[in-house]
């Protein structure tokens, strides 16, 4: 008799145990893993494929509670049969019916998790692999860890005006000699060379494809940074019915060291372009540090925020004594030599200058401002923007220097986390402070299901939400407030893991880096 009791609570023990092991990860997994918002949250906001994953969520979490209580039910009827052999034989009828209703759960949970992925890949064409949706499948993962920074217009951008021209920035300097030519279809002083689109493809549909020659080109020194001009000055701009959409092809590009500069060969994004032209001048929106302020500590840097994305061929440059970037200028009496960089999806430049002061606290170089001077700034109206727009009159302002230092660090305050996380909307990091926008890079920060460069992200700024506390504590009013970090990616896959990194490399507007361990 105590043998069989014995054998009664293992028998008992291990189906408990099983129904622990394989039963509740199965459900956290089912309710967290697609990635969704809780359901609590604004359902509204949601599209319908997130609201029915959500259902089936709370459905297949509600049956797996159901068979874990089937299951201890029947154990707690053989644990109590005393000998009543009618009541063993039910009992494990009901362990029984537990064990195959559990498993039809687990298999309902694999189709269901199968078939919204694969909804998922049909709907969006613009999935991790880069794809496009033209005439074949372009694929390559691209855009955030690997050679290619950024491009205007962003992936899946809309309302994109007919006389854009598109931009896309590099870390490393291409080869040109295989998709640069001159034999162009719209030769002017401007523009001189023109794209063999072999390498290069615009097209909107399927089939129509802008012809070899007819996308110009302008390039900066470095060659790296590309400025592409759909049918050059001819006043010919891309053809729209108020909502075409166009994709980009970039194939089988190398770098001058002769390494391909996509894993799988090619990249492609969409966007849509309406039938608008741009006329509108860009405007300055707002400039750190402010106009008149004093005592600015010298380790500033110098931002300024445009109301839309800037020609990076007009904006970034060097001051020094081997190269004149003119366009804007920070002098003490005489230009001060530094470097202007443009960041934040081309709509901020940053200053730093060359003067090395000392290191911040992760053992970086800090540079320097000259220190207890006025400093005079000018922008000019050499400034464009993407539809070649000019700055409408030159923006003049002035600051002083102290000769402090601010070395307070910056700290992450809220971040995108479990039950806050979509399919669609961008990963949110939240900082006390102003950040510096050309820190934002992604060297500094990733994102990626299992490898560097499996996804495609991209990465700008905001001022954080109201409704986070002490969010604008470190912000001047009026003044454009970088402290939240935007991490943009292609649509989420359903049921799987993404993994997003930061480092110490990013910086506020005094050049102190971030401890990744401070999350706060």
């Amino acid at each position: 008799m105590k043998s069989m009791l014995i054998k009664k609570k293992t028998i008992v023990m291990f189906v408990v145990f099983l129904t622990i092991v394989f039963l509740l990860p199965q459900i956290g997994f089912a309710q967290n893993e697609f990635g969704l918002e809780d359901v609590d949250t604004a359902l509204g906001g949601n599209d319908l494929t997130d609201i029915i994953a959500n259902i089936i969520n709370i459905f297949l979490g509600l049956l797996g509670i159901i068979a874990t209580i089937i299951m201890l039910y029947g154990g707690y009827l053989w644990m109590t049969a005393q000998g009543d052999g009618d009541q063993v034989i039910k009992a494990k009828q009901i362990i029984i019916n537990g064990i195959i209703g559990l498993i039809i759960i687990m298999l309902s949970y694999a189709i269901v998790s199968f078939v919204f992925s694969a909804l998922v890949d049909a709907t969006d064409n613009n999935g991790g692999s880069g794809s496009g949706n033209g005439g074949g499948s372009y694929s390559g993962g691209g855009l955030g860890a690997g050679i290619l920074e950024s491009h205007y217009p962003v992936r899946d951008a809309t309302d994109i005006v007919m006389n854009t021209n598109i931009f896309i920035t590099f870390k490393e300097a291409l080869n040109i000699e295989d998709f640069i030519i001159t034999d162009c279809n719209h030769l002017d002083s401007e523009y001189t060379e023109c794209i063999d689109n072999e390498y290069i493809i615009l097209m909107s549909g399927e089939d129509n494809q802008l012809e070899a020659g007819d996308l110009m080109v302008k390039y900066d020194s470095e060659q790296k940074v590309f400025e592409f001009n759909p049918y050059g000055n001819s006043n010919t701009y891309l053809d729209s019915d108020g909502n075409t959409e166009y994709t980009m092809v970039l194939n089988n590009l190398e770098t001058v060291n002769g390494n391909s500069v996509f894993f799988a060969g090619a990249y492609a994004w969409d966007f849509v372009v309406s039938n608008d032209i741009d006329t509108t001048p860009p405007e300055i929106s707002s400039i750190i540090p402010i106009n008149e302020s004093s005592a600015n500590a010298r380790n500033s840097i110098v931002q300024i925020n445009f109301s839309e994305a800037i020609n990076p061929n007009t904006a970034a440059g060097i001051q020094d004594a081997n190269n004149n970037f003119t366009n804007i200028i920070l002098s003490d009496g005489s230009p001060i030599s530094g470097q202007y960089l443009i960041s934040n999806q081309y709509q901020t430049v940053e200053f730093n200058t060359f003067a090395a002061c000392g290191e911040n606290s992760c053992g970086g170089i800090v540079y320097c401002l000259p220190g207890d001077s006025n400093i005079n700034g000018i922008v000019s109206v050499n400034i464009t923007d993407m539809a070649g727009n000019s700055l409408i009159e030159e923006y003049l302002w002035s600051f002083t220097t102290s000769n402090e230092v601010d070395l307070e660090e910056p700290k992450i305050i809220s971040r995108s986390q479990g039950g806050d996380i979509s399919l669609e909307n961008p990963l949110k990091v939240v900082f006390d402070k102003s950040l510096s926008t050309a820190s934002l890079n992604s060297d500094n920060i990733s994102l990626y299901m299992t490898e560097s460069g499996d996804w495609n992200y991209w990465l700008n700024t905001d001022t954080c939400d109201a409704s986070i506390s002490n969010c604008n504590l470190n912000c001047t009013e009026g003044v454009i407030c970088n402290n939240t970090i935007n991490i943009n990616h292609d649509k989420f896959l359903p049921a799987t893991n993404y993994i997003p990194e930061l480092d110490s490399g990013i910086k506020d507007l005094m050049q102190n880096c971030w401890y990744p361990c401070d999350l706060n």
